[in-house]
């Protein structure tokens, strides 16, 4: 039987944290593969807080455009089956996200037709501290660059 092509999806919220995604699988008794994971860097856009989460008490990751910003998160190889499965942790039914196309950056070398997720009715929502440390947990684990780590501790010390 051959081989799909793989599905390519920029993480660059709660999703970049494995531990934080394995405990949804398994509350929800549900499996998601993500795969040969590399730091990607998404450029004109920036990590805003645009949907209220009861689950996370308070706002959620989301990507906005804006020029001369830079979002940094994770990309990763994944199939159609989890995909699925990713749209039901996004809420994409419920018409929380939606997913769309990117480019990203690893490397320096262009990589096109990426899924990403973006809010659709997007307001401004203060993220809770505890969520704001599973997507610095997420950025550490994956090697995010420094000093965007840092700039999300910053905001984790913001929201005490």
């Amino acid at each position: 039987m051959p081989q799909s092509n793989p599905v390519l999806y920029f993480a660059y919220g709660s999703n970049m944290n494995s531990k934080d995604l394995e405990e949804w699988c398994i509350e929800y008794k549900s499996k998601i593969t993500l795969t040969n994971p590399k730091v990607a860097c998404l450029k004109d856009f920036q990590l805003a807080f645009t949907h209220k989460s009861d689950r996370r008490n308070g706002g959620v990751a989301d990507i906005v455009r804006k020029m001369d910003e830079t979002v940094w998160g994770v990309l990763f190889e994944t199939d159609k089956v989890s995909l699925d499965v990713i749209d039901v942790k996004e809420g994409v039914a419920k018409g929380f996200y939606r997913q769309f196309r990117v480019e990203v950056f690893v490397g320096g070398r262009l990589i096109s037709n990426v899924i990403a997720y973006e809010v659709i009715k997007k307001g401004n929502y203060k993220p809770s501290k505890d969520y704001l440390d599973i997507i610095l947990t997420g950025a550490v684990e994956h090697n995010l660059p420094e000093d965007y780590t840092r700039k999300l501790g910053l905001l984790k010390m913001k929201e005490r």
